[in-house]
């Protein structure tokens, strides 16, 4: 398949899941939580987007991690991008098992949340180490320095952390028919979340800035695409929050957007896969018959 039939797979894949996840948000008001509704609009339905997205993303994380030399910080990079989306796998995996489970009348099915939720913890954190050593391997070569904007930007993100620690225990309640005996586990692993997107954000500024440097082809689309990663998760966090009338109306796209957003993870890893394509062809045809 060529680069454009397979980068507009990828895009489609991220627009259909976050137009399901959109779905299931407004679906909320007219199904009540417990009441069956179609299975098309059950909170987990669309996990299966993200599993095949985070499926896409560690067969090719892993092949081209062995591009880079060993006990480099790209090749960590990719081998921590890897490792996380084998662990977003784990998590909706969990999830799905879980709200399988909900009707059933033993509890045995509660610490699927609480697993899911740490395999969700898990890898963010290691998407944010994973940022960070890309940016630094490209630091050397100039690349992602910020300017006065970025840095009222990294600030504003910064000024949100706080308001934003409060949303773990408002989600939390909402989880409380589901889970009551294992809530104070779930609020514990759960309060970390923002903390991390909030670093995916400010990395995301960074890496945004190194692919504008990088100027055109893969390896800067793959920088945007990581960048808008971390500001779209942050984005369907902070927008909820303002306290604008209507903004119901921006809310539920940046949610829907927010929640389908490994796709965008899946787009940059698979961009520089591409790369190591074209450098192959490129190495070929200039080589001596």
């Amino acid at each position: 398949m060529g680069k454009r039939p397979a980068v507009a797979m990828l895009w489609t894949g991220y627009a259909l899941t976050a137009v399901w996840a959109m779905s299931i948000r407004v679906a909320l008001g007219f199904y009540p939580l417990g009441e069956p509704r179609p299975f098309l609009l059950r909170p987990f339905a669309f996990s299966v987007g993200l599993i095949v997205a985070n499926a896409v993303t560690l067969f090719f994380a892993w092949k081209v991690r062995g591009d880079a030399p060993p006990r480099t910080r790209a090749r960590t990079a990719w081998l921590l991008i890897a490792i996380s989306a084998a662990a977003e796998i784990v998590r909706y995996g969990l999830l799905r098992a879980a709200a399988s489970r909900l009707g059933a009348p033993s509890p045995g099915s509660v610490p699927l949340f609480p697993l899911s939720a740490a395999a969700g913890l898990i890898a963010t954190a290691l998407l944010l180490i994973a940022f960070g050593a890309l940016w630094s391997a490209f630091r050397p070569l100039g690349l992602g320095r910020l300017g006065v904007a970025h840095w009222i930007g990294i600030a504003a993100i910064v000024a949100t952390i706080p308001v934003l620690l409060k949303l773990p225990a408002q989600g939390a309640q909402a989880l409380g028919a589901l889970a009551p005996a294992r809530l104070p586990l779930i609020v514990r692993l759960q309060q970390f979340d923002p903390v991390l997107i909030a670093g995916c954000a400010i990395a995301g500024i960074f890496l945004v800035r190194t692919g504008k440097d990088a100027g055109r082809g893969p390896l800067a689309a793959g920088f945007r695409c990581v960048g808008l990663f971390g500001l779209v998760r942050m984005a369907a966090l902070v927008v909820p929050l303002i306290p604008v009338s209507g903004i119901q109306w921006i809310e539920v796209p940046a949610t829907g957007a927010g929640i389908a957003s490994d796709w965008l993870i899946t787009l940059a890893v698979y961009y520089r896969w591409r790369l190591t394509i074209e450098s192959r062809e490129l190495t070929a045809r200039l080589a001596p018959d």
